[in-house]
């Protein structure tokens, strides 16, 4: 029995020195970068998902609070409007980037769906925070910042792709 490393940073058991290199994979498929680590784009992802999870915890905290504990002046009609699309847009920013949407469309519809699904339930259980209330207003600005957030996470994503590819000719 012989270990062998493949150039993509892999080891492979073999049971002969002349058998082929195909009995058993001990690490991921994906290549390993010259050091040795991971490569960078897990890093991302794992970085954006702790960006996620902070984020979330600052908006429940935060939406949940008692009222009079967040001194609030409107500065014009529509601020807390304003205030929520913000917010969930960029709610919707960091779960489109923790999800990888840039490179799967496909889970757009889900980030916006499960996004969604957070906002009613956001504004929903305000109903148990002292002085809040929950306002079907304050959910669709919710939904815009969603919407919002995605849309141009993807938009910004498939830029940055098609400048980042190199020329042909």
């Amino acid at each position: 029995m012989q270990l062998i490393y493949s150039n993509h940073g892999s080891c492979v058991i073999s049971q002969a020195s002349n058998a082929p290199h195909v009995a058993a994979s001990l690490s991921p498929t994906w290549p390993r970068t010259k050091l040795g680590r991971w490569p960078a784009r897990t890093h991302w992802i794992s970085m954006a998902v702790f960006c996620l999870i902070l984020y979330w915890i600052a908006i429940f905290t935060a939406t949940h609070l008692p009222q009079s504990l967040i001194p609030v002046r409107h500065s014009f009609a529509g601020a807390d409007k304003l205030a929520h699309a913000l917010i969930f847009f960029g709610f919707a920013w960091l779960m489109a980037w923790a999800a990888g949407v840039s490179r799967h469309t496909r889970r757009v519809a889900w980030v916006v769906g499960l996004g969604a699904v957070y906002a009613g339930l956001d504004e929903f259980t305000q109903n148990w925070a002292p002085g809040r209330t929950a306002d079907p207003l304050d959910f669709a600005a919710d939904l815009l910042g969603i919407v919002l957030g995605t849309s141009l996470f993807v938009l910004a994503s498939s830029i940055f792709r098609t400048h980042k590819q190199p020329a042909n000719g």
